[in-house]
């Protein structure tokens, strides 16, 4: 908990009252600052203090809400703070507490004066805004701020008061065409927007995720009839990128959402960039079928484990293939996709959209495959474009796009027969989960049952999902596992990197454990190093949890090359279905659960009976060969490519 106590304390031990206390703008004091940085040992934390020391001093004094952006400008606040040692962590939760009760008081007052900031100050003042007071990762967040009872200030202004106390209970209520009809500035009411379909990273309600999503078809169907500035519009679809992204992760069907962004942001991409609006022709061609491939990913990332082999092993005499490597990001794994492509065209400005729209439209392809959409914003927003006569999308990431210029979804067989329905692309469902991963490295060796003080006869579960997944109603799950299983551990490695370090998400889960007495036997382990780090939770354990409704694609397949037994629950949309595909390829049946109470029953009976985890383990040696193995799912691939080159309806 943000504790102002504490940190006026700290800004007393540093003396930070000193400096402060000589001048009268911020201006003079953000100069001061800067002159004497190069002494001050702890110069993130004396800035921090000093910021927010000059702002209780002249809480009453300051009537410039805009050019309070000054004090955000002056410091560059990392975005994911959960790494930051505590003394700095407190300081810059101070300094944006210091900011917000000043605002608060002005907003209702002085909101006018934003009007007249110029383009470049207002785009400032949105991403100031939700990197303060929106992000769940930021300082303040993260130490657990109280919020505050909801204002009665009427209008836009009292809203915005609100999103800044309450930044994830944006009323339901809202009439978004009422609201951007309002005389407010339009940062205002983009502030607000943001609000309204603001979702934090972790723990999101099945209400929240309702609400954000439905007024995210509002607000997409408002700005497409009057578009603000082109900046502010590709602000605002960023955070509904982001929200999006969070959404998926939840209970509920996006799909409507995907659908209204999708067609927003086309609209948006096309009048910025009128060259690429309009279908590109196809053409008859002499030689192989040309062929790029798009993404940010091309790295050692879980996308490119997923779809490296279809480049890699692929029939040179098929097609010609481009791949289109975008970002600055390059290892081992970018080289050996370069290596196996016809041509390797490298972007490193991911965010020149013009260049990379060129770069891709020049290649004269006849078939674009955006492998990962929905998971950067560099390369959705492209894919708004007509940069080839077809464009698809792989699995890369388990959504629809929702942009009206993708025609194909390649998937894979673990979809419903109704699975039509969460995708506004034409859905092609490949055999065998559509699967030919890239096989992981083996153990490095770091990490040991002794490292975790594991007793070596115990039965151990582990989990390396990211933290997104490991939603709320679910530690009660775990904490009935070890419970009803007294001989079992579970491990869990929520976080990919220290950056996004969650305290909030490990101490949820811990204490649902504690409340059974079985919090001892949980063990939350810090971010690895490599994926080789990771291999060494599956060398360690017996079983992999599997996580719902989101479930793992890469986690799984990892979990089967080391041999381990599954438990997964099995549910309507695709991202909920590869676990139980994946046991029934290989025709093992234990492990899939309907529902919650015989997830945990499954779980419970391999940690009790040996011998049926030993006839598992048996079982998925063979499955090596099938998903892991692209000599046996890339024909089915490329006959797919082959098929959508050949469709003359489009």
């Amino acid at each position: 908990m943000f504790d102002r106590a504490e940190a006026q304390q700290l800004r007393r031990d540093l003396g930070v009252d000193a400096l402060v206390g000589k001048h009268t703008t911020l201006l003079d004091l953000t100069r001061a600052i800067q002159r004497i940085a190069p002494t001050i040992k702890h110069r993130a934390t004396f800035a921090d203090l000093a910021f927010a020391a000059w702002l209780e001093n002249h809480a009453r004094t300051v009537n410039d809400a805009a050019a309070l952006l000054e004090v955000y400008l002056a410091r560059n606040l990392p975005r994911r703070a959960g790494d930051l040692p505590p003394d700095q962590l407190l300081a810059a939760a101070y300094v944006t507490s210091a900011l917000r009760d000043v605002l608060t008081r002005l907003l209702p007052t002085s909101l006018a004066e934003v009007r007249e900031l110029d383009t470049s100050r207002q785009l400032a003042l949105v991403y100031a805004w939700d990197h303060l007071f929106l992000n769940a990762m930021s300082p303040l967040h993260l130490l657990g701020a109280p919020p505050r009872e909801p204002t009665e200030i009427a209008g836009v202004a009292g809203l915005l008061v609100e999103s800044m106390w309450n930044p994830w209970s944006a009323p339901a209520d809202v009439e978004v065409e009422g609201l951007w009809q309002d005389g407010a500035p339009t940062i205002a009411k983009l502030l607000t927007s943001l609000w309204l379909i603001n979702l934090p990273v972790h723990e999101i309600p099945a209400d929240a995720n309702a609400r954000s999503l439905n007024h995210m078809v509002a607000l997409c169907c408002t700005l497409r009839a009057s578009p603000p500035p082109a900046p502010l519009l590709f602000a605002f679809t960023h955070a509904a990128l982001t929200c999006l992204f969070r959404a998926g992760y939840g209970e509920g069907d996006p799909t409507q959402a995907l659908a209204a962004v999708g067609d927003l942001v086309a609209e948006m991409m096309q009048r910025a960039f009128p060259a690429y609006a309009t279908p590109r022709p196809r053409k008859a061609r002499e030689g192989l079928p040309r062929i790029g491939y798009v993404s940010t990913n091309f790295r050692a990332h879980a996308v490119a484990f997923y779809m490296a082999n279809r480049i890699v092993a692929r029939d040179r005499t098929r097609f010609h293939v481009t791949t289109f490597v975008l970002g600055p990001k390059r290892d081992a794994m970018t080289l050996e996709i370069a290596q196996a492509s016809d041509q390797v065209v490298q972007l490193p400005r991911a965010l020149d959209y013009g260049a990379v729209a060129q770069a891709i439209a020049s290649a004269d392809l006849d078939l674009l495959i955006f492998v990962d959409l929905g998971m950067e914003l560099a390369t959705y927003l492209i894919a708004g474009l007509h940069l080839a006569p077809r464009q698809i999308v792989m699995m890369g990431h388990a959504a629809s796009s929702g942009l009206p210029t993708v025609s194909t979804y390649l998937s894979g067989d673990h979809e419903a027969d109704d699975a039509q329905r969460f995708y506004r692309e034409r859905l092609v469902r490949l055999p065998d989960l559509g699967a030919a991963q890239h096989p992981p490295p083996p153990p490095a060796g770091s990490v040991t049952r002794a490292d975790l003080k594991i007793p070596a006869d115990a039965v151990v579960f582990v989990s390396c999902a990211n933290a997104l997944k490991h939603g709320v109603d679910r530690d009660d799950l775990l904490a009935e596992i070890l419970a009803r299983a007294p001989n079992a551990w579970v491990v869990l490695k929520p976080f990919f990197n220290t950056a996004e370090i969650d305290q909030r998400v490990s101490q949820r889960i811990r204490a649902a454990a504690e409340r059974r007495g079985v919090a001892d036997r949980l063990v939350i382990v810090p971010p690895l190093a490599s994926v080789a780090g990771v291999m060494d939770l599956y060398a360690l354990a017996d079983v992999q949890l599997d996580t719902f409704p989101f479930g793992g694609w890469t986690t799984n397949l990892e979990s089967i090359f080391a041999g381990l037994p599954i438990v997964t629950q099995d549910g309507a949309a695709g991202r909920s279905r590869w676990g139980a595909r994946l046991l029934r390829l290989v025709g093992i049946e234990h492990g899939i659960a309907a529902d919650a109470a015989s997830y945990v029953d499954a779980a419970v009976r391999l940690a009790e009976d040996a011998e049926l985890r030993a006839s598992i383990r048996e079982t998925l040696a063979a499955a090596r060969s099938i998903v892991f193995s692209p000599s046996r799912t890339q024909p089915a691939f490329e006959a797919a490519l082959q098929a959508i080159l050949d469709d003359e309806t489009g």
